[in-house]
């Protein structure tokens, strides 16, 4: 038996996880409260890195555990988006709050072993895709395109001043420019060959704009 992960959010601007503020729904405050109270009561199965922020900005933190029932697991902190920002969530999981028990491992009784599955998150939060959403989400991805361009080329006249410039051209598929003396690649290829910083750097910064622009 497959445990169902829900209330995961959008981490990279490649992955296909949602954003929480598309998932707001008017619903009955108390139906919220006893599904947050379901949350809050579930098995903590794991210990994450790190504390999760609130995707809504609040201050503080959402916890670093993730809970189960046997049946779903969650991240500590979706009771928080539940109960304050009135987050929807999958109807099967909403009803199982709500049949009057306490979460005590109803399903598989290896829950701490079964395999985890995040489709189903991912495809039920399909449907509530705004298109305004995906428009930000290709503008992001420019902006992020725009910012590595430039740390690649301020690292390549670094890297060309360093070293100089050979006669041969650059072994990456499709650069037209000059290899790094004593190397098969040029500035600009050294420098996105070896950089991961300035991209995760860039996603974070375009994620915290979107963030704020759905507030």
């Amino acid at each position: 038996m497959k445990l169902r992960l829900v209330g995961y959010w959008k981490e990279q601007l490649e992955d296909e996880l949602p954003f929480p503020q598309e998932l707001e729904r008017e619903n009955d405050s108390s139906v919220r409260e006893r599904v947050a109270m379901y949350l809050d009561a579930g098995t903590l199965r794991s210990i994450q890195m790190g504390y999760s922020f609130c995707r809504y900005l609040c201050s503080g933190h959402n916890g670093s555990g993730e809970l189960t029932d046997g049946r779903w697991t969650w991240p500590q902190g979706l009771s928080h988006y539940v109960r304050t920002h009135a987050i929807a969530l999958p109807q099967e999981l909403v009803a199982d709050a709500c049949a009057g028990e306490r979460p005590a491992l109803i399903g598989a009784a290896n829950a701490f072993e079964a395999e985890i599955d995040l489709s189903y998150w991912i495809e039920w939060a399909r449907a509530f895709r705004q298109p305004r959403v995906d428009g930000m989400l290709v503008e992001a991805r420019a902006s992020v395109s725009r910012a590595l361009e430039r740390a690649w080329e301020f690292h390549a006249t670094s890297l060309q001043q360093l070293r100089g410039v050979g006669e041969r051209p650059c072994a990456w598929a499709g650069c037209e420019r000059l290899a790094l003396n004593h190397s098969a690649l040029c500035g600009r290829c050294v420098a996105r060959q070896n950089d991961t910083k300035s991209r995760s750097e860039a996603e974070a910064r375009e994620l915290r704009r979107i963030l704020e622009r759905l507030q």
